[in-house]
């Protein structure tokens, strides 16, 4: 149940704990991979780490206890990055994405839903298929 549940988005965050993700990121990135922790994760990863995401999933499941949520929530961080990636000129003409340095303002509404939201789309990928945020769904003017 949970699997399903985690690729499809059923499982909702919070737009705080995107935004921890995000300076615990940030703050990484300025430090020498020397500095990086290289404890193993408490499940183990395929991802390195001296990989972001290596460091960005042990972080998670530090801060998350049940296996299911640290998923949940490092499959949802992934996705609303692509999300902003895929859509960043669309998302800035309808001013819900500013873009200014040293980092991008997303307008509140916008972060709550995709923290909430689940991926109302599927797409066709190598070995089966991906759920993904629908752009419609997301931006639909009665939320903002």
């Amino acid at each position: 149940m949970f699997k399903n549940d985690i690729i499809q988005g059923k499982i909702p965050w919070t737009a705080e704990g995107f935004q921890e993700v995000n300076a615990f990121l940030a703050q990484l990135l300025k430090t020498p991979k020397d500095d990086w922790s290289l404890t193993p994760p408490r499940y183990k990863t395929a991802i390195s780490p001296f990989d972001p995401m290596g460091q960005v999933t042990k972080f998670l499941q530090e801060k998350y206890s049940q296996e299911y949520l640290w998923q949940a929530h490092l499959v949802r961080y992934n996705n609303i990055i692509r999300f902003f990636q895929d859509h960043q000129e669309a998302l800035i003409q309808k001013k819900l994405l500013i873009v200014k340095q040293p980092t991008p303002y997303i307008k509140d509404t916008l972060l709550k839903r995709l923290c909430q939201m689940p991926y109302g789309e599927q797409r066709e990928r190598q070995g089966g298929v991906e759920y993904v945020f629908s752009f419609e769904e997301v931006v639909k003017e009665k939320y903002f």
